[in-house]
């Protein structure tokens, strides 16, 4: 997936735009803080089954917030290198300075206590998907005691906490979102929490009707995380 051809591809709209400028500035910033240096060796992390943000195809690292970091690494000259791995593993490593960088993090009051971030470059849209057959649950109260995959730190979780209804669920989680969508299509869990465009991603791939049953109206944020402390990188 290329991302210049995706925003050339869509239909015109505030989205395309925003995006189209924030990455010029991302652009225009980097000769002002020294990031133009080729010798210089700058490790990014990724996380893997996140279609179509971030995932492995055929081997082939590729999705939205990859093609963002390459086009920043091919105008800033940088030697750019993706390491890539399960999501919970990639943010440890960031924490603790073996990575440099992680593409394509959601910016949350959580996170920002421990990383800073890019200027945003797109927002997610986290929704709550069920099988479109289970017509016993048509609004969210129809989920209390049954079991959930989750997206931790997620906008709909973190209103739930807020909201004093976490516990109303029964919420598990699972190493990747393909795994959460899997054990829905299975009738394992009833629902799977997931952004929106990864979640109708991977039902098409997988072959399972599903159906919204809840959308966060509020994008989330989304840009490239530094360990905190280190803005100017």
């Amino acid at each position: 997936m290329n991302v210049v051809a995706w925003i050339k591809g869509s239909k015109p709209g505030k989205a395309n735009k925003s995006l189209t400028i924030i990455l010029t500035l991302l652009f225009s910033l980097m000769p002002a803080y020294g990031l133009t240096n080729e010798d210089k060796p700058i490790l990014c992390g990724m996380a893997t089954g996140y279609p179509p943000f971030q995932y492995v195809e055929q081997n082939k690292l590729t999705g939205i917030d990859v093609d963002v970091i390459k086009l920043i690494a091919k105008r800033g000259n940088l030697n750019l290198s993706i390491k890539h791995g399960h999501w919970d593993d990639i943010v440890s490593l960031l924490r603790f300075s073996e990575l440099d960088c992680v593409i394509g993090m959601e910016i949350n009051e959580f996170r920002l206590k421990y990383f800073d971030f890019s200027y945003p470059y797109y927002n997610r849209y986290t929704a709550i998907f069920v099988k479109t057959d289970r017509a016993d649950i048509t609004q969210v109260s129809d989920l209390h005691g049954q079991l959930i995959s989750g997206d931790r730190h997620s906008l709909i979780e973190n209103n739930w906490t807020n909201q004093r209804v976490r516990d109303s669920f029964r919420i598990m989680q699972t190493d990747s979102k393909r795994e959460s969508m899997s054990l829905l299509n299975k009738d394992l869990i009833s629902a799977a929490i997931m952004p929106r465009s990864v979640g109708y991603y991977l039902s098409k791939d997988i072959g399972i009707r599903v159906k919204v049953l809840e959308l966060s109206e509020q994008g989330t944020p989304v840009g490239i995380s530094v360990k905190k402390g280190n803005p100017k990188f």
